[in-house]
């Protein structure tokens, strides 16, 4: 190659390499790379947990019981069913911020079964006015003096509506308060929740957030065991398949549920937010979560692709510079999916992937422009050599 050959095949891979490390850094391409997370969290999941039960407040329950909102002696009666099973955690995904001043008896009877229990975990809300987080909305102060722990309920959705993380703590004046599923497993199992240590008191007003983690999905909607809410109430279900188990209690009916899309689900069947609640304490059981590959190294490892890229295609034959090029792009696809099956990390492949579709276009360019120069540089080699040889003989155009 020559010295001019070998100066272009520089200036390309300094570009190639220089476009691959600010689309990876800056997240230009956060779009593509969230579409190739998703589809890397859809092919190969973790097996979901069998301890994990999900009573769901469906369209047959609410045929069978009534309207929503149901009597709170209706939530005590299915409290005291898990409890007798010996379920080892009842996690309830109901709001109860405000005590009914209509039925104060069934209120009484709710937070009786919840003392009786010592197992139930509730959820705490955001207080709003409006578009404006004015403080917390816990449970009322019945239900939660008489309940084994509180926790938030609130996801994180991205640019693009997907909910794919939580934040462990969360609250008003300071991050004190476990999500749901954390909830869950302190009570459940103290010893693995030790691992998720409560962040330090936030100082000043406003809502605290802290410790931010993105959800190891385990599958689809439905992929934990469901059972129907009626069919508890009745005492249709073997008690052998409840007890020991940890129970989400949730709305799963259309129109009702929180649902919200996940990478797994997407929008066309958004997943009731009790699962999603109870996919996060499988995740802190496992002690799994997904870390995102800090950003400088991510953008180091994709110009790193594309400097191996084209010192393979500065040896290469034009014919093989295709099948490399797009080699070296299912490479970084495959990267990032062997790194979040394997180790949890997530490499955001997109720059990466453009820089190495870049490299071919663009050093075959370079390349057709130093043949180019080669034949124009012999085509005159041989004018002159004619016109030695034949001095006499003219073409007149």
């Amino acid at each position: 190659m020559t010295e001019r050959g070998f100066f272009e095949w520089l200036i390309v891979s300094v570009l190639c390499v220089a476009v691959a490390v600010a689309a990876t850094w800056a997240g230009w391409l956060w779009r593509f790379d969230q579409v190739a997370y998703d589809a890397a969290m859809s092919v190969a999941r973790p097996d979901a947990d069998a301890q994990v039960v999900v009573v769901a407040i469906d369209d047959p329950s609410l045929t069978e019981i009534g309207r929503w909102p149901w009597r709170r002696s209706v939530h005590a009666a299915l409290i005291e069913r898990l409890s007798r099973a010996g379920v080892r955690s009842i996690v309830m995904d109901v709001i109860l911020s405000e005590p009914n001043s209509a039925d104060p008896e069934a209120d009484a009877q709710l937070a009786e079964a919840i003392g009786a229990s010592g197992r139930v975990i509730l959820p705490l809300v955001q207080a709003t006015r409006g578009n404006a987080i004015v403080g917390e909305a816990p449970p009322a102060p019945i239900f939660a003096a008489a309940a084994a722990g509180v926790g938030h309920i609130h996801v994180e959705f991205d640019p693009d509506g997907i909910a794919r993380s939580i934040y462990l703590w969360e609250g008003d004046g300071a991050a004190r308060h476990p999500q749901l599923g954390l909830a869950a497993l302190q009570h459940a199992e103290p010893e693995r929740a030790a691992r998720y240590v409560a962040p330090p008191a936030g100082v000043g007003a406003g809502w605290h957030r802290a410790d931010w983690l993105r959800i190891p999905f385990v599958g689809p909607p439905g992929s934990f065991r469901y059972i129907s809410y009626a069919d508890v109430l009745r005492g249709d279900v073997d008690e052998a398949a409840l007890r020991d188990k940890v129970v989400f209690v949730g709305a799963t009916s259309v129109g009702m549920a929180d649902s919200v899309p996940t990478p797994t689900s997407g929008f066309n069947r958004p997943m009731p937010g009790v699962e999603v609640n109870a996919n996060v304490y499988a995740a802190l059981k496992r002690g799994e979560a997904v870390r995102l590959m800090p950003a400088p190294l991510a953008a180091s490892i994709a110009g790193g692709i594309v400097v191996l890229l084209m010192g393979l295609m500065l040896r290469a034959a034009p014919r093989n510079a295709l099948l490399i090029a797009f080699g070296a792009s299912a490479g970084c696809l495959l990267l990032s999916w062997v790194a979040l099956h394997s180790a949890m990390w997530w490499f955001p492949p997109a720059g990466a992937v453009l820089g190495c579709l870049l490299c071919y276009p663009l050093w075959s360019w370079r390349r057709l422009e130093a043949a180019q120069r080669h034949l124009d540089d012999q085509l005159e080699v041989l004018d002159r050599d004619a016109a030695k040889l034949f001095p006499a003989m003219q073409i007149e155009l």
